[in-house]
């Protein structure tokens, strides 16, 4: 990996049982950057012991909120590609290194998905098989994916829609960049899930299905009338 600088970085909010073991780990393959999304249990004394960049926010702003604070900071360091995790435990040591293994042996790689070996939400379910059309891979949720430098700084403005985090995945398909993808096994969530309920989930993906759909049609239009 000489040729590459790599950083894992992980939103976490309330991840006490989990996130000591999960930097633990992570730190055996590349640096760990932490966005602590105003956790108010011991999850900052337990990443306080670790020797990983930490952004602590007062607040609790969401997971979409802590996913731009990573790509921010990244899109500003001398690292070459991103790669984000969860927190809770579920991405195992196995499927950092299938990322790592695609990072160096793809040279053009921009953009991946670690395609989960199961999905945890019914909605979610849904929800990969009616955006595959707009996003083009079959676990666009997945916490675990890849990113080159230049790519993500290419369609990073401060506004943009991260859509739990799919939004690149939109953006790489509508500029004609393949998104690689490679299997990975989950292990059991500790806890809750931290991004809501099933219902404000499935309402949530809802609204987020809705976005591709209008943008995907005014596109279309747009061609026609340019026709």
């Amino acid at each position: 990996m000489e040729q590459f600088r790599v950083v894992i970085g992980i939103p976490v909010f309330n991840e006490e049982n989990t996130i000591e073991e999960v930097v633990d780990n992570f730190q055996k393959f590349a640096d760990v950057f932490i966005v602590d999304d105003g956790s108010t249990d011991k999850t900052m004394e337990r990443i306080t012991s670790s020797n990983c960049a930490v952004l602590s926010l007062t607040e609790n702003k969401g997971y979409e909120n802590a996913l731009l604070e990573i790509f921010d900071y990244f899109s500003k360091s001398d690292y070459t590609h991103l790669i984000t995790a969860d927190g809770d435990g579920q991405h195992t040591v196995t499927s950092i290194e299938k990322a790592l293994d695609c990072i160096s042996q793809q040279r053009d790689l921009q953009i991946a998905v670690g395609e989960r070996d199961r999905l945890n939400r019914f909605s979610e379910r849904i929800f990969s098989i009616a955006s595959f059309p707009f996003l083009s891979v079959s676990d666009p949720l997945s916490g675990l994916k890849i990113y080159e430098k230049k790519f993500i700084c290419k369609f990073l403005p401060t506004e943009m829609k991260i859509n739990l985090g799919t939004s690149l995945l939109y953006y790489a398909k509508k500029t004609s960049v393949e998104a690689l993808c490679f299997n990975i096994e989950i292990k059991s969530r500790s806890g809750s899930a931290r991004v809501g309920s099933n219902v404000s989930v499935a309402f949530t993906l809802l609204k987020i299905f809705c976005f591709y759909f209008y943008h995907d049609l005014i596109n279309k239009k747009s061609i026609l009338k340019a026709g």
